[in-house]
């Protein structure tokens, strides 16, 4: 996506050169408005310039940037020419409507709806009931975080068996291209039951854990475990109420 550079909308009464106002100030601005946005790449794409350029800019050594390439950055950060130069006005002073969105791809993660996962005594959930809508994240943090997106479902917890780690209505993340037998926190089934446990390997014998005391460990000899155990996903990430 482009940025029209002729769209003088935040010059406001700065018109022909930044010369003289574009000092460490200006610089600390562009910085911090830059932090509530993206990163520098993202908002250099966008406004229509190299990642490299835009470093440099901001750096001790840098350049004026001209009016052009100021008003293309005043436009994706949605703020006027005057409060980056001289600090004067407010860092939202375009309204919101007018501001040019930054481009982050996102991916829509499935959300497996009608369905919680049981931090406590089990729900019997058969897994063909696994339905889903989704929810949409950045997916280069997705990518950063979790190697890949394909894999990816979200679905909330129910039950206090893993208090504090995860609690009564917390969305959780898992990754169901993760479903090796392995020690870690894993949405599973037990007994056709959809739950949350802590795996643990115990030489001949597999427990299923609760963080929260008052629910004991489920042993289960190996030689049960494929009839009895389905692990559905790794558990990677969790969103919280606060």
């Amino acid at each position: 996506m482009s940025i029209n550079t002729d769209d003088t909308e935040c010059v406001n009464s700065i018109q022909d050169s930044t010369s003289g106002f574009w000092d460490e100030a200006a610089r600390a601005r562009i910085r911090a408005l830059i932090q509530g946005r993206g990163s520098q790449a993202e908002i250099a794409k966008i406004a229509g310039m190299s990642a490299s350029n835009l470093s440099h800019l901001l750096s001790a050594k840098g350049g004026e940037p001209g009016v052009s390439k100021l008003a293309a950055l005043c436009k994706v950060l949605g703020v006027s020419m005057d409060y980056v130069l001289t600090g004067v006005g407010s860092a939202g002073s375009i309204n919101p409507i007018d501001r040019a969105p930054v481009p982050w791809e996102t991916f829509s993660v499935p959300a497996l709806h009608d369905v919680e996962a049981s931090a406590g005594d089990g729900s019997l959930v058969p897994v063909a009931q696994l339905d889903h809508a989704s929810i949409r994240f950045p997916e280069a943090w997705l990518r950063e975080n979790f190697g890949q997106v394909a894999g990816l479902r979200l679905l909330k917890v129910k039950g206090d068996s893993q208090e504090p780690d995860l609690r009564d209505g917390d969305w959780i993340m898992i990754d169901i291209q993760r479903a090796t037998l392995e020690n870690g926190l894993f949405v599973l089934t037990l007994d056709e039951m959809l739950m949350v446990k802590r795996v643990q390997l115990e030489g001949a014998a597999i427990a299923l854990t609760s963080r929260n005391e008052v629910y004991q460990p489920v042993r289960i000899d190996k030689r049960e475990y494929d009839e009895r155990v389905r692990l559905i996903g790794r558990v990677v990430w969790t969103g919280k109420m606060l």
